[in-house]
């Protein structure tokens, strides 16, 4: 065939599009499973990169503490001396946000944890955390706020209770207020009209040297003497300055020598002023 008629012959192919089209480059070709030679070049390993003597990356260790206000949960840390005031400090604060056998058991490991760093808790701390009676007034006191809500029909039985009190532990009068407040369906009230059973219950008992009673009032020497070092300008527009004068020379004497409702007044700043202290 003439080169002519060959190249005729191309010309008509190209328009009708038979197979006497002159090929293109052929097309590439699928790659087959675990076929590398179709890899990209960039996914070939270096071969001169040893990697034999390369350890795999280790994971991260997370410091956790030893000791823990509420250790089922493993929260509120305690090893530290910063911790355990901050843990004092929250259950001030939130107290009412835990039920009661949580504030216990909460209290009961800062209290220990705070004897052995020699941290100052908060007096409610050490109430809650403490494993004797607390003093006679607030255990009335604990009483009385039942006697006030409930039916006259659970009376007798919450009497029995109290005159029992003596002769059994803290513990076993701790869960006798907590059946009677579910038979008389007044733990509802708690942290309102009704005392919880724990804060019913326990506390640090008070030697008559160390703080005045009265009724549900207490008012300890140490707060009195706290109050003195401040600058009283509060106590000053309740008695006046000459009296404030005294009272920081000599503030037990003075505090005793006031009539009760003073007492109630100056008591109740005294213990603003020691919670204070210990919160900064």
């Amino acid at each position: 065939m003439k080169y002519e008629t060959k190249q005729k012959m191309w010309k008509e192919a190209e328009v009708s599009g038979t197979s006497l089209a002159p090929a293109g480059p052929p097309a590439p070709k699928s790659p087959k499973k675990g076929d590398f030679n179709f890899m990209p070049k960039s996914a070939h390993v270096n071969p001169r990169i040893n990697v034999e003597s390369l350890e795999p990356p280790t994971t991260t260790e997370v410091k956790t503490a030893a000791r823990y206000a509420l250790p089922f949960l493993e929260k509120y840390p305690l090893d530290s001396f910063d911790q355990v005031k901050e843990a004092s400090d929250y259950f001030t604060q939130y107290k009412n946000y835990f039920s009661p056998e949580l504030r216990r058991e909460y209290c009961v490991n800062l209290t220990k944890r705070a004897e052995e760093l020699g941290v100052k808790v908060a007096s409610i701390v050490s109430q809650y955390g403490s494993n004797t009676y607390g003093a006679i007034p607030d255990i009335d006191a604990g009483i009385s706020s039942r006697r006030h809500v409930v039916q006259e029909e659970h009376v007798p039985l919450l009497d029995k209770i109290a005159n029992v009190r003596p002769k059994i532990t803290p513990s076993e009068y701790v869960e006798l207020l907590s059946e009677f407040d579910k038979q008389a369906n007044i733990h509802w009230y708690y942290d309102a009209d009704v005392v919880d059973p724990y804060l019913s219950t326990y506390g640090v008992k008070i030697a008559e040297d160390d703080a005045w009673i009265h009724g549900n009032e207490t008012v300890y020497h140490k707060d009195l003497k706290c109050l003195a070092e401040t600058s009283c300008e509060a106590l000053c527009q309740v008695v006046g300055k000459d009296f404030v004068k005294e009272f920081k020379k000599d503030p037990i004497s003075l505090f005793n020598s006031m009539p009760v409702d003073i007492k109630k007044i100056i008591g109740r700043m005294a213990q603003d002023a020691y919670s204070h202290k210990y919160s900064v």
